[in-house]
């Protein structure tokens, strides 16, 4: 008898600490949405050596740091290490421009790579590296200027890696707040613009909340 109900505790033991176990996050997520900056003018000083750029050629990206907005997906594929993908697009202008006014231009950043949770539970620091795409979009009637990527036959288009680390706090079974901070390097290969002709650094913010 006495058996039988210390197996009882035992199974129900195993439940309780099973459903404690699962109900920080299901194995699958989706941020929506996620808010952010993207740092690009910021690295233009640490390009040009701390000066000020006065015209295109010394200026690395030639677009101010902008605002983002994007949503993003991830799952679980260990027990602390997941896969994600975010997506958002950013608006700003041109820093300098041979026109009287400055040019709009946007950004459609892609990204996907790995998270690994340092802690587990509620409170989760991390730490993450992902393949940063981005592709910058001038909206003036004429030709922005605006970088281009020799690499990839001098068109608008950067492809790089973005080492972050994060943190983020389950409030709900499956509700979440994730705040982040990365820095990317867009590499440029024989380019006449980046640190050592080689990348074009730029950095990442963003919050979100997880569903």
């Amino acid at each position: 008898m006495r058996s039988w109900i210390g197996g009882l505790v035992l199974v129900a033991a195993l439940c309780a600490s099973s459903r404690a176990d699962a109900q920080y996050f299901r194995n699958q997520g989706l941020q929506l949405p996620n808010a952010g900056w993207l740092g690009l003018s910021t690295w233009d000083h640490v390009i040009n050596g701390g000066k000020a750029a006065t015209n295109i050629e010394d200026d690395g990206w030639n677009i101010w740091d902008q605002p983002t907005l994007g949503a993003g997906y991830f799952f679980a594929i260990g027990y602390n290490l997941w896969l994600d993908s975010q997506a958002a697009i950013g608006a700003s202008t041109t820093t300098v421009s041979a026109s009287a006014s400055a040019e709009p231009v946007l950004t459609l950043a892609i990204s996907s790579g790995l998270r690994y949770n340092l802690l587990e539970e509620r409170h989760r620091p991390y730490l993450a590296a992902h393949i940063q795409y981005l592709q910058l979009i001038a909206l003036a009637a004429g030709a922005a200027e605006i970088p281009g990527n020799e690499f990839l036959g001098n068109t608008p288009f950067f492809i790089g890696l973005r080492p972050a680390v994060g943190y983020e706090y389950i409030f709900g079974d499956e509700v979440s707040v994730q705040a982040e901070l990365g820095i990317i390097g867009f590499l440029v290969p024989d380019g006449q613009r980046g640190i050592g002709s080689l990348f074009l650094p730029a950095s990442v913010a963003r919050v979100s909340y997880n569903i």
